[in-house]
């Protein structure tokens, strides 16, 4: 049934990582009195700061929301007076998947509404944000947790395969960014195992929203990637891995994904620095290619294009 009241506005900036969604959502609250809400899957996680590209979050103090069971800390981003949410929610070792985000986004954005202020989802993670703007209904999904502990053990292209053969309609309706991302995979398989085989159930938007497109031109996006990995090993990376293995999180799923997985190989001397460097180099920009892709696909749904567009109004 369509809604007659006002919709409270989000404004939501997606695209590519290394793309300057940060500098623009920084912008765009200062000038509109909003709060930023992060949307990006690895860094809701303490500690793993420079191998997430989380950038400069200081905890404003007193600002620390109890929430679903979680406290959600406030962050002054950039130390620019902006004010961000959902950035480290849980430990690297802890359980965090969509339905919680869900509700946790939700929650965050109606407190900063009901503060006159403007939410403003920013993240390269497009489950997450789709997730928000189309509305997926969540509640009630089962997780065998014996039946994840086998299908994280399996490699990509198994994954696909048991997902073909429990539906090839499924795997036919994912985008190339689904289709080769090994937790969305497990996420679909699931779903399908608990007898959902509608991938998206989507409800009416909650929200007015407004989209805000980073303007980027490819091969530079390529060069800007390259020199940010450097970057990363300059502030630290080695020994922010270093720690997180030293309290037990080597093997963890946020430890097992790019940047920290090849570091870990270096440590183990499975492949040299220049190599471990080349490899998060290429696994970024194959990263960012598939955010192209998610994103693409998304915007030119509804007549917006990223690579020229830098703000639309749908």
């Amino acid at each position: 049934m369509k809604s007659y009241f006002t919709k409270p506005k989000l404004i939501v900036i997606g695209g590519p990582t290394a793309s300057g969604k940060t500098d623009m959502a920084i912008d765009i609250c200062k000038r509109c009195n909003g709060e930023i809400v992060n949307a990006d899957s690895r860094q809701i996680y303490k500690e793993l700061n420079i191998g997430t590209n989380k950038g400069l979050i200081v905890p404003i103090d007193g600002e620390v929301v109890d929430l679903y069971g979680y406290k959600l800390q406030a962050f002054d981003i950039e130390k620019t007076g902006v004010v961000g949410w959902l950035f480290d929610i849980v430990n690297p070792d802890e359980e965090f998947n969509l339905a919680i985000y869900k509700k946790l986004a939700d929650s965050v954005i109606r407190d900063i509404t009901s503060r006159k202020k403007i939410p403003v989802l920013v993240g390269g993670t497009g489950l997450y944000i789709d997730a928000l703007v189309k509305n997926f209904n969540l509640e009630g999904e089962r997780t065998d947790d014996s039946v994840r502990q086998i299908l994280n053990q399996l490699s990509l292209n198994e994954l696909q395969e048991k997902l073909k053969s429990l539906s090839l309609k499924v795997f036919d309706s994912l985008n190339n960014s689904d289709a080769n991302n090994s937790r969305r995979l497990i996420r679909y398989i699931e779903k399908t195992l608990n007898g959902n085989e509608n991938t998206e159930q989507k409800s009416e938007c909650k929200y007015e929203v407004e989209y805000c497109i980073p303007k980027y031109e490819k091969s530079e996006l390529s060069e800007k990637i390259n020199k940010r990995v450097v970057k990363m090993f300059d502030e630290g990376l080695v020994e922010e891995t270093k720690q997180a293995i030293r309290k037990g999180w080597g093997e963890t799923k946020a430890m097992q994904s790019m940047t920290y997985k090849e570091v870990q190989k270096n440590l183990k001397g499975e492949i040299d620095y220049d190599k471990c460097v080349e490899l998060i180099q290429l696994e970024h920009r194959k990263y960012a290619k598939r955010q192209m892709t998610w994103f693409r696909k998304s915007y030119a749904a509804k007549g917006i294009f990223p690579l020229t567009t830098i703000r639309t109004k749908v």
